[in-house]
């Protein structure tokens, strides 16, 4: 039972006044529901203090044994005897709000947890004049753990340096959850009145209807105040500790605006409460509870008292919901309520709100599928916009049912449980969608509402699910494939580190320490390797282009090394690959921690002449003499020729990764228009200017027109770089009419899908296309199955890894294939023989089409 606290008295205040010499006394700690604002303490003057900013505030954190480097100031103001002194971490408003008066001190570092200790201390000499919480020990699971509530000091008694719990009184955790106003923390020695509580009468004894509690509009008109309510249990919520009851039909007020269910918490009483009252869905019960919010989702909670009504009650008519929603004033009309979907809906994306589909076990249906605005139209903020919008209202989360972070099962596709045996993925039908309508709301979710599933939704692949190969024209004679392989690392080597022998990092510190990016293990990384070689076997390619390897050279011990031999083992001897090593002075291609590279088969292909590498210090200029090509934003871009033995046809392949959407490019008068392109958009578009004005110079002297451009270029079709390659004559080969789908997509963001991943081919290598694929094992897949095993509260748990291709990385691969036809002569150096190779000698036909551009260009230098 929580105590009233009484006034110290005035005769054991005038002994106190004698033994302390004026000192402060902490008399009350507050961790309250509102981690910003409601963090309190209250102080007690246990006679007149001078000046209060002789005193700071100390805070000992988690298992420390010394209080933390900041201490809080306080500021200098007198007390006298008898009187109390509130300090805030958040705002005189918000503080205002909960406990109905102001703080004396706001906007203070009070950064502590329920189980961290205060201290009240000297300034001059840090002695410790007072006491809360015991020394060096974690408050978590202790008597006097105050977490999401409050201890306050019992009278009668004075400031100590060691902690005496037997003069506290405590809350209990969780007691301040959910409440909006204060209503137990003593203040001033005083606890709160706190709302009136009405009787819960008997069954059928007048109430309050659902629809009254919630109110027309988003905040509930009656929040804060308590309500007896009669209503059905339509579902129970074992997950979130309460049930969701709706009126019963003939209760409903028939305003659509208002809804007529609502969730009850019932926090750690739940197992009880539901096993003592049998309750279940068509319960009848009637309660006496709080009108609250949690995550902007009206509640009743502090529930007070509880009664059966009847047993096995008619079910209330289930809400219809039709997407895509007009607004989202129809989710919050039937919050709390049971619904009903009405057509089939897609999965379309499993990152949520953000935070991905392991972590709260939520998945996004929506009508159809949504491509990337910039997938569909040229950038435009009011495009960009709409989109969103459009995808908001056609968009709903199916949830587990349950609030805890990383559950070990997730009960879809089906009670046995999510798997790499029983998954599902984007693309998937979805059908029998019923149960209640719930949600969680803050400033960074765009889909604020769930619905938790009554029975076992339907899911159907509708031609989306796995395959075990991509699909390829295997007719022709030449597949090449470009992959991004998720920072393919093989461990560190560090002469001073484990006697010089590979390592991998033990965690972020570590790993940013060498500019690491991979596995934290070596089985992850075994993992992560055997995931990509299993994908590059089924692709089955003659040239591979990759992206995202490690920038570690091609020495013994480097990734793509590893990599290739790993292949290689398991591929025939007559199909095993070599890598492009450009030999550059570094021994590795630019600075970036990743880099691109070429493997190919010498069965198939023989390298001609050397391979050149395009960036900053070789790229075609612009008008003012600037590079076009940055190496410190894009990757260097690594070129070769090849001829193709048994055709003696030759052609150039170019391997890039540009520069990302994420970080900005601010500095380079480059920023984020909102238009849907993201950061960067015109470093990227440079780049491929520069490497088309680059590559129409013949830098490997192939003597060919025959050019293939490939790689994650960080730019979604309609966006202004793949329009400058297909101005400078290249044709994006997925837009032609041999590509596998009408709406090519290598990459899932945002909850749309589009294409960052691209094979490009000059008209000579076009008119020899026989397919293009986007093989879709990782965009349409949850990154469950990646390489990473870890567990903790802030990555995906991957229990389900195993050593398959599925989301072996988070781009899908590009796989072509070509007929090339075999010369009529000499070997293919570019001449009229009679097919699409026209006469250009050695520029070829790219540098014909650019020569009114290469004045501005000065001449490049080509690295080797």
């Amino acid at each position: 039972m929580k105590k009233r606290i009484k006034p110290l008295p005035l005769l054991c205040l005038a002994a106190l006044t004698t033994a302390v010499h004026a000192q402060p006394m902490i008399t009350a700690v507050v961790d309250g529901p509102d981690a910003d604002n409601l963090k309190a303490l209250e102080l007690y003057a246990t006679s007149n203090i001078a000046d209060l900013s002789a005193y700071q505030v100390a805070i000992e954190s988690n298992a420390n044994t010394e209080f933390n480097t900041t201490k809080i100031s306080l500021p200098s103001v007198s007390l006298t005897a008898g009187s109390y002194y509130w300090l805030s971490n958040g705002t005189v408003e918000k503080f205002e709000t909960y406990f109905g008066f102001a703080p004396d001190a706001s906007d203070l570092n009070l950064n502590v947890n329920g189980d961290d200790r205060y201290a009240l201390i000297n300034v001059n000499d840090e002695t410790v004049v007072d006491l809360f919480g015991e020394r060096g020990v974690d408050g978590t699971d202790t008597d006097w753990e105050y977490l999401d509530g409050w201890a306050a000091r019992e009278a009668s008694y004075g400031p100590s340096a060691t902690f005496d719990i037997s003069e506290w009184t405590f809350s209990g955790k969780n007691a301040l959850d959910n409440t909006i106003t204060n209503p137990s923390v003593p203040v001033r020695g005083e606890a709160p009145a706190g709302p009136t509580i009405p009787e819960i009468g008997v069954c059928g004894d007048e109430s309050t209807l659902i629809s009254e509690v919630q109110g027309e509009t988003a905040t509930p008109p009656e929040l804060g105040n308590y309500h007896v309510v009669e209503a059905v249990i339509h579902q129970l919520a074992s997950g979130y500790s309460g049930v969701f009851i709706q009126e019963e039909d003939f209760d409903s007020d028939s305003n659509a605006a208002t809804s007529e269910g609502i969730f009850v918490y019932l926090g750690g009483s739940y197992n009880t409460t539901v096993t003592d009252n049998n309750l279940a869905a068509g319960s009848q019960i009637r309660i006496v509870g709080q009108v609250s919010e949690y995550g902007n989702i009206t509640q009743l909670s502090d529930i007070q008292e509880l009664a059966v009504c009847a047993d096995s009650v008619a079910l209330p008519t289930p809400a219809q919901l039709t997407f895509p929603l007009t607004s989202l004033d129809q989710l919050e009309a039937v919050e709390g309520m049971a619904a009903s979907i009405t057509q089939t809906m897609v999965v379309s994306d499993f990152f949520g709100n953000g935070y991905g589909w392991l972590k709260y076990g939520q998945f996004v249906a929506s009508s159809n599928l949504h491509y990337q605005p910039t997938a569909v139209t040229e950038p435009s903020e009011a495009s960009y916009n709409a989109a969103v919008e459009a995808r908001i209202l056609d968009s709903i989360l199916i949830d587990d049912g349950s609030s805890w972070r990383n559950p070990e099962s997730i009960p879809f596709p089906n009670a046995t449980g999510f798997s790499n045996s029983n998954y599902f993925r984007v693309g998937y039908d979805l059908s029998n969608l019923n149960g209640a309508i719930h949600g969680y709301s803050s400033s960074s979710t765009s889909l604020p509402y769930a619905l938790i599933p009554s029975v076992e939704p339907i899911f159907d692949s509708a031609g989306n699910d796995r395959t075990l190969e991509p699909t390829v024209d295997r007719s022709g004679n030449l597949v090449i494939a470009s992959m991004n392989v998720l920072n393919l690392f093989n461990g560190v080597e560090d002469p001073e580190v484990n006697g010089g022998e590979t390592f991998f990092p033990a965690d972020d510190t570590e790993a940013d320490k060498y500019g690491y990016r991979g596995a934290y293990s070596e089985d992850d990384y075994l993992i992560q390797r055997g995931k990509i070689v299993e994908a590059l076997k089924a692709m089955d390619a003659d040239l591979i282009g990759l992206m995202e390897i490690e920038n570690d050279g091609f020495g013994e011990l480097s990734s793509i090394q590893a990599l290739l031999t790993a292949l290689n083992a398991e591929m025939p001897t007559d199909q095993q690959y070599v890598f492009v090593n450009p030999e550059t002075d570094s021994g590795k291609i630019g600075t970036d921690a990743i880099a691109v590279g070429l493997l190919y088969r010498p069965s198939v292909l023989t390298a001609k002449g050397d391979a050149v590498i395009l960036d900053s210090s070789n790229s075609p200029t612009d008008e003012d003499g600037n590079a076009l090509f940055l190496d410190s934003k894009n990757r260097p871009s690594l070129i070769q020729s090849f001829t193709h033995k048994n055709t003696d046809r030759v052609f150039t392949a170019s391997i890039n990764h540009l520069k990302s959407k994420g970080s900005s490019c601010d500095a380079l008068n480059d920023p984020n228009l909102d238009d849907g392109a993201g950061n960067c958009n015109k470093t990227r578009e440079r780049a491929v200017q520069g490497l088309m004005a680059f590559l129409s110079n013949d830098p490997t002297n192939s003597g060919s027109n025959r050019l293939v451009v490939m790689g994650d270029m960080n730019a979604y079709s309609k966006e202004t770089p793949i329009q400058m390659f297909e101005s400078k004559g290249m044709v994006n080969l997925k837009a032609t009419n041999k590509a596998t789908e009408a709406h090519p997509f290598s990459y899932s963001y945002g909850g749309f899908l589009g294409s960052l991943d691209y094979i490009l081919g000059s008209n000579a290598m076009t008119s020899d296309l026989l397919s293009i694929d986007a093989w879709h094992i990782n965009s349409l897949e949850a990154n469950a199955f990646d390489y990473d095993t870890d567990l903790d509260p802030y990555d995906d748990n991957d229990t389900y890894a195993s050593v398959d291709p599925y989301y072996s990385s988070d781009h899908d691969p590009i796989i072509a294939s070509f007929l090339l036809t075999k010369t009529t002569s000499v070997p293919d150096t570019g001449g009229d023989d009679g097919d699409d190779d026209k006469k250009g000698g050695s520029l070829g036909w790219p540098m014909l089409l650019l020569l009114p551009l290469l004045a501005i260009y000065r001449k490049t230098r080509v690295t080797a």
